[in-house]
């Protein structure tokens, strides 16, 4: 079940933004301040930023067309499903997400990379996106899509945004999108998701596994050499508590 909706979440999103001439409501994403400081703390002290993960950290980095991102080592492997989709994990109860939720339900996470025509500029594109999955048939929106500007730890201007939806009255779905443009027509997404029982905590942005999911998505560079490594660590850390 999860992945069919992965797929169609993916299917969405390659449609929605090759919409470019397309109006939407900007009141969708909530565009909140300036933008953010570079994911490394940027534009600092360089120095002091680790750029590869160690040898036993339970994390990669995958680079792909030009984007370069973080993973867990052990998920499952679905790269190249589609010639968009670049990147795909599936958790499938590893990398310190178990199978199952408080409620013994499915629990699954993903980690998408996407490479796609991005016609509109960021802000409209994420509307765009945020817009189509609230409108699935049997969607109830539980935490409407938040979204803000920000630069990666490279520079690059993206735009993150998350929401929380409730599939069939059955489901929760976490997801968390990064979208940055590699030109004035192309651009990489980053799609992390969480799904689980409808009333789970879990599949939540606060939770320790939500808020590390997004230093996942956030950790997205075009030049590999200012990944910072750094913050993903941390990012374990606090999820396990340590």
């Amino acid at each position: 079940m999860a992945r069919k909706s992965g797929i169609k979440w993916l299917w969405l999103l390659a449609a929605a933004l090759a919409l470019g001439g397309a109006v939407y409501a900007a009141i969708v994403v909530a565009k909140r301040g300036a933008d953010r400081k570079t994911a490394s703390a940027a534009a600092g002290d360089d120095s002091a930023v680790e750029h590869v993960p160690d040898q036993d950290a339970p994390w990669e980095i995958v680079q792909e067309a030009g984007g370069a991102v973080a993973v867990p080592k052990d998920w499952q492997n679905l790269d190249r499903f589609s010639p968009q989709v670049l990147v795909f994990r599936k958790s499938n109860g590893k990398g310190g997400i178990p199978k199952q939720d408080e409620a013994g339900q499915e629990l699954q996470a993903q980690m998408i990379l996407e490479k796609i025509r991005m016609e509109l500029p960021l802000v409209e594109s994420a509307n765009v996106v945020a817009e189509r999955l609230m409108s699935e048939p049997q969607t109830e929106v539980s935490v409407r899509p938040v979204g803000d500007t920000m630069k990666l730890a490279d520079g690059t201007d993206a735009f993150r945004m998350s929401m929380e939806l409730v599939k069939g009255d059955t489901q929760r779905h976490l997801i968390i999108k990064l979208l940055t443009k590699t030109d004035q027509h192309n651009g990489f997404v980053v799609t992390g998701t969480i799904t689980a029982s409808k009333d789970s905590h879990i599949a939540a942005i606060d939770s320790p596994q939500g808020k590390w999911l997004r230093v996942l998505v956030e950790s997205l560079v075009l030049d590999p050499a200012k990944f910072d490594a750094r913050k993903v660590n941390r990012a374990y850390l606090e999820r396990d508590g340590k």
